[in-house]
């Protein structure tokens, strides 16, 4: 048969060069077309190269702050290559998705501006404390831990020890009475760990400002837990008022059986309206300079505990991948560390707002030298058996709930 006439190459569109898979198939098919009369597999191949729809274009990231990743991953999706072999599809969408959070991720760089990010973390702490207050071993065995350690740390005469407190306190007061103060617990916990964690995002930027490091460089375990005692003085402002209501509110029973007061307050209105009527706004922070001083170095030993812990879990890994057993972990082993540490700051703290209800009372230094040498040094630690109990599921179900819920809010920010 006669040598075929060659049929005219159909005209681009477009003015990209074509796509490196299309003229293989079109090297292919001319070589293996010519003197035929039917069309070979890569003349065929190339034709429908050719003939494929256009791309279906995706819309361009939103801006930020450091845009140079998020253009050169659009300019890649947008490629002549990319976009001719890959684009069109669900399975070329999902491609160029990838592609772009891919390269943003290793470009280490965030679509959330600092005011959002601030706002995930306080978000996450407060959903991790709400998790922590209503989780099972929160809310039913937690409040009558901490309501048995204020009554230890400031009549530590009173009871020989945890059984004794439980048992007293059940006969002279009922069920109730372990869960005195328990309103004012809960917006104390949760005010104070949304403030922290949104706090330590911010306060990990200063210390990386301070050590000249980059916005996106990843923290040592040291920094973090600097990051952490830094933020919990901002912590400290919201605490301070309403722990000195729980105190009070807990110890209630004991300051009228020991003849300090003659009538007592039962609700958290009467012990609010009685501060104010006394003290005026500023009685609410009696106690600030020993919540102070308890928190900026407790602080420090929890995060850099909960750091080092799960470094420790991570093995080389990311952080990030770890499961929850050694979130858990990792956040009750760094509570353990705080309140070992800075127990007895925080025996003198419950003492000074307790008994200031009946008067004036000592300042931090005069507290803790009346308590040394009239009672001992161990006195300074009565009621840690209760806090040490309660110390270990909280945290660890704070630091659980706020990685988690973090992690969820993140993913959608990123989407």
């Amino acid at each position: 048969m006669g040598e075929s006439v060659a049929r005219p190459r159909v005209q681009q569109k477009q003015t990209e060069r074509p796509c490196v898979a299309e003229a293989a198939h079109d090297s292919v098919g001319e070589g293996r077309g010519k003197g035929s009369l039917f069309p070979s597999l890569g003349q065929l191949a190339g034709r429908a190269w050719r003939t494929r729809p256009p791309p279906v274009p995706l819309p361009r990231p939103r801006s930020s702050s450091s845009s140079f990743p998020r253009q050169g991953a659009h300019l890649l999706c947008q490629s002549p290559v990319y976009s001719r072999c890959c684009g069109g599809t669900a399975a070329g969408m999902r491609l160029r998705r990838d592609a772009w959070r891919a390269t943003t991720k290793q470009a280490g760089t965030m679509r959330t501006n600092p005011a959002i990010q601030a706002a995930i973390d306080l978000t996450a702490g407060a959903v991790g404390k709400i998790e922590e207050i209503w989780g099972t071993a929160c809310v039913v065995t937690g409040q009558p831990f901490d309501t048995a350690k204020v009554k230890m740390q400031t009549f530590p005469n009173l009871y020989r020890g945890l059984i004794d407190c439980f048992v007293k306190t059940y006969k002279q007061v009922g069920f109730r009475g372990f869960y005195k103060g328990t309103t004012p617990a809960l917006v104390a916990n949760i005010a104070e760990n949304s403030v922290l964690f949104m706090c330590y995002g911010f306060c990990q930027q200063i210390v990386r400002a301070i050590a000249g490091l980059d916005k996106k460089a990843k923290l040592s375990d040291l920094q973090n837990a600097a990051a952490g005692s830094f933020a919990s003085a901002f912590a400290t402002l919201v605490l301070c008022p309403t722990e000195l209501v729980k105190c009070r509110l807990q110890a209630m029973h004991e300051m009228k059986l020991s003849g300090k007061i003659v009538q007592g307050q039962n609700t958290v209105w009467s012990v609010v309206k009685g501060v104010v009527q006394r003290d005026g706004p500023l009685g609410f922070y009696r106690g600030l300079s020993s919540t102070l001083l308890r928190e900026i170095p407790g602080y420090f030993l929890f995060f850099g505990g909960y750091e080092l812990s799960r470094t420790f879990f991570a093995f080389g890994r990311p952080k990030e991948e770890l499961g929850p057993i050694a979130l858990m972990i990792s956040g009750g082993f760094g509570g353990m560390c705080l309140w070992i540490a800075v127990y007895p700051i925080d025996c003198i703290k419950s003492r000074i707002q307790v008994l200031s209800m009946a008067g004036t009372q000592a300042g931090f230094m005069g507290t803790f030298a009346s308590v040394f040498r009239n009672e001992g040094l161990f006195a300074l630690y009565s009621g840690l058996k209760p806090t040490m109990i309660r110390a270990f599921p909280a945290n660890g179900a704070l630091f659980l709930a706020y990685e988690y819920s973090r992690k969820v809010m993140m993913d959608q920010f990123e989407k």
